[in-house]
């Protein structure tokens, strides 16, 4: 019996533009430490070497796949982008090209970089570098800011509406907005209704409907049909089709379903947003999170829209804008994390009360008590949201320190706004005293932190004001009381 033949090493040589013997070695070794997979390949789109993050992912050893298709490799069972960006590197003689897809076959996305080297094959053929890797957690958290990006848009937007024109109006313009969102799953059909006290519903606004549905929902009791379920519950109902709870139908009417979201002024329910789906549409965490945010909007719209009725003064209704816009915010970052709008409260009335002992102006203490008010948002989405820069400015520098060593940009002293020290002592003040359940031992342990951060992270004129506060009993009740 013969001995097994000893497999032959496959030996590949590359060479510079000069002729001279590559050290191949050498490149591979460096190839080696890379995380992502990668190879050499000629412009025949032959295998000349692989790294060892390939091989792991292949399960095969350079050996045995020197010489075959690069791309028979890299996707043995498919998922390879409709256009080689070899090929295309190749025949545009492309230095370097990156390309991006999505593989069909696992949904994955891929991003590949193919660079021209200086080597040569003993044919004279040219060598690439091939590197290719899973981007697909980078492109889900870029998904996810692009989807963001386009529900606050989408909020501003509804905010920036013409608070002066007719309910009804009103009401169509938000409406029309809404449905014509791309990105949001429902059809262009709606119809925006108001609640009597009662919560028996009257449609003000429609779109997409046909003669005979707008006769049939014209007015729809209360607990009746979807619509009025949702006033009755006074929550989101979805349905992904009409079923037995849509009572309210006629022979022409083509398979649906909805989502109707309510909206309300804190336990006053104002009316409901009824929005048409595709039939067997799935239910989606994001479409409802974000049609609740904009039911929030209208409802504070729709609540400014009654009270205009009783207020005539221009600046007044401005200023009445503004607190819309703080109440919005403040309902959706409550509606995130319960308890937060009380924290703001009383953040804002020390904040105030500081301001008051420190002879700020009265427009420095409502910008003061706004910025309060949404110290705990973002300041990208305050002026996403249309928010006033002199708000949205001590909001930013909360993070920074009198000493200078806080962030984001550093500031030292009064470079720091004045809002900005005395939200941050405020801050400071509620959050030790609140742990501490309020009353005296509260107090003393607000008055402690307030003392331990003067001079370093918090202004020394703010803290000497808190302390004249507490010394006269002037405090806000809560802090004394612990209510």
């Amino acid at each position: 019996m013969n001995p097994p033949r000893k497999r032959r090493k496959k030996t590949i040589r590359l060479f510079d533009p000069d002729g001279s013997l590559i050290d191949l070695d050498s490149v591979l070794a460096l190839m080696d430490a890379w995380s992502d997979a990668a190879l050499l390949v000629s412009e025949e789109r032959k295998v000349l070497a692989t790294n060892a993050t390939l091989r792991r992912f292949i399960g095969a050893h350079n050996d045995t796949v020197i010489g075959l298709d690069a791309y028979e490799l890299l996707f043995p069972e498919g998922g390879a982008p409709e256009d080689c960006p070899l090929e295309l590197t190749v025949q545009e003689d492309l230095e370097r090209h990156t390309a991006m897809w999505e593989r069909k076959d696992t949904g994955r996305w891929l991003e590949a970089s193919i660079t021209k080297t200086l080597f040569r094959t003993r044919k004279k053929n040219r060598v690439y570098l091939f590197r290719q890797r899973d981007v697909s957690e980078r492109e889900e958290v870029l998904r996810q800011i692009k989807l963001r990006t386009q529900e606050l848009e989408a909020l501003r937007d509804l905010l920036l509406l013409d608070p002066g024109v007719p309910l009804d109006v009103l009401l169509q313009l938000v409406l029309e907005r809404l449905v014509d969102l791309s990105w949001l799953g429902v059809q262009r059909r709606g119809i925006a209704f108001t609640a009597d006290e009662r919560g028996d519903l009257t449609m003000r606004a429609a779109v997409g409907l046909s003669t005979t549905a707008v006769e049939l929902c014209t007015r729809v009791p209360r607990g009746t049909c979807m619509c009025g379920r949702a006033s009755a519950a006074k929550e989101l109902i979805y349905a992904p089709e009409v079923g037995r709870e849509h009572s309210r139908r006629h022979e022409h009417m083509q398979p649906h379903g909805h989502y109707c979201v309510p909206f309300h002024s804190e336990d006053r329910l104002l009316g409901v947003l009824t929005f048409y789906l595709p039939a067997g549409h799935r239910r989606s965490r994001r479409e409802e999170a974000f049609l609740r945010s904009a039911a929030s909007v209208v409802g504070v719209m729709v609540e400014r829209a009654y009270a205009r009725l009783d207020k005539t003064d221009a600046l007044a209704r401005a200023d009445a804008t503004t607190d819309d816009v703080v109440r919005t915010m403040g309902l959706m970052l409550e509606a995130q994390s319960p308890g937060t709008t009380a924290h703001q409260r009383r953040v804002a009335e020390l904040a105030v009360a500081l301001g008051q002992e420190l002879a700020l102006p009265p427009h420095r203490l409502r910008t003061l008590e706004l910025a309060a008010g949404l110290h705990h948002l973002d300041p990208e989405i305050l002026a996403a949201g249309g928010m006033d820069p002199g708000v949205v400015t001590p909001v930013l520098q909360l993070g920074e320190s009198w000493d200078g060593s806080g962030e984001p940009a550093g500031l030292a002293g009064e470079a720091i706004g004045i809002e900005a020290r005395v939200l941050a002592a405020a801050d400071c003040v509620e959050g030790a005293a609140t742990a501490r359940g309020g009353g005296s031992l509260g107090l003393a342990a607000g008055g402690a932190a307030l003392l331990e951060g003067r001079g370093s992270r918090l202004d020394p004129g703010v803290a000497d004001a808190f302390m004249r506060l507490m010394s006269q009993d002037r405090l806000p009740a809560w802090l004394q009381s612990g209510t």
